[in-house]
């Protein structure tokens, strides 16, 4: 404020002379008095400008510091969230153990066995500090949700794993948390749900040249054409393309959500693909960015 009050004194002071000049001067004198002015006019305009873009670059920074502060205390809320939220999941996970105590004191095996998955499902579902894990651990809790799943439905299904790479590839490879089961609870609730025996998933993972494949099949009732192409080209649409409706209610959800998950954090070239046939089953196709190592070696 103090410079672009100096600017104006000046301006007017300029003035008030050159009216002097003009009105006591010679016509050689004026002359000079008007090419000073328009000296002194684009030196005021170029004053301006400065002053306007130094208002616009303060404006910035403090928009940014702004955003900066905000940042900070939105994550240290997080962080605070975060804690606070372990809490019950904590007291939850206690009594999960207290109850499978009692069930192996009453001699009740299956209850224990249901309440165990049960507390390691819950357990890997509160690591917050977790995003990316391996696929060995996504196998494990994918194992404990089937465990249960078969309890609550004997006889409705059976399931295989089929490994086309060295097993200590699942020890390396990273993946979203929350991949695979997802899938095959989207198999379990639509795929087979007239299925009441003789139901079958199959999950198979292996290595190809520039990924990681993971296919989760199963035999049931299968989609026609005009729904893979439309869930397909859902799948295949840029995250911010992607129309989110979370409240709406449909099949295909969870397969969405995991889908957009992988590329969030994976790259848009990754995800999900479908394949299925009317009556026959459906098979979901999940594709993963090898581990640099292996990558490496593929190259090679």
């Amino acid at each position: 404020m103090r410079r672009e009050r100096l600017i104006l004194m000046s301006i007017a002071e300029a003035v008030l002379a050159a009216a002097l000049i003009l009105r006591c001067g010679e016509a050689g004198s004026r002359i000079l008095v008007l090419a000073m002015l328009c000296i002194f006019a684009a030196v005021v305009a170029d004053c301006g400008i400065g002053l306007h873009q130094m208002h616009t670059i303060r404006e910035q920074k403090d928009e940014e510091e702004k955003r900066r502060i905000q940042a900070e205390l939105d994550q240290k809320r997080q962080k605070l969230q975060a804690l606070e939220s372990q809490i019950n999941p904590h007291f939850l996970y206690n009594t999960l153990d207290t109850f499978r105590g009692l069930a192996l004191e009453q001699g009740n095996r299956e209850l224990s066995d249901m309440i165990e998955a049960l507390s390691q499902m819950f357990k890997y579902s509160v690591k917050y500090e977790a995003e990316m894990v391996n696929i060995n651990a996504e196998l494990d809790y994918l194992k404990h949700y089937i465990q249960l799943q078969q309890m609550r439905f004997p006889g409705r299904f059976t399931y295989e794993e089929h490994l086309e790479c060295d097993p200590a590839n699942l020890l390396l490879e990273p993946c979203p948390r929350f991949v695979l089961q997802p899938i095959v609870e989207n198999a379990i609730r639509h795929g087979l749900r007239d299925v009441r025996k003789d139901g079958h998933i199959v999950v198979t993972m292996g290595m190809r040249r520039r990924d990681f494949f993971i296919l989760v099949e199963d035999n049931g009732c299968g989609m026609d054409m005009t729904e893979v192409s439309l869930l397909n080209q859902r799948l295949s649409q840029p995250i911010s393309g992607e129309n989110e409706n979370p409240g709406e209610e449909k099949a295909g959800i969870g397969i969405e959500n995991v889908n957009r998950r992988i590329k969030m954090f994976c790259g848009e070239e990754y995800g999900l693909r479908i394949s299925s046939n009317l009556g026959t089953g459906t098979q979901v196709e999940v594709s993963l960015p090898l581990y640099r190592e292996a990558l490496e070696e593929k190259a090679l």
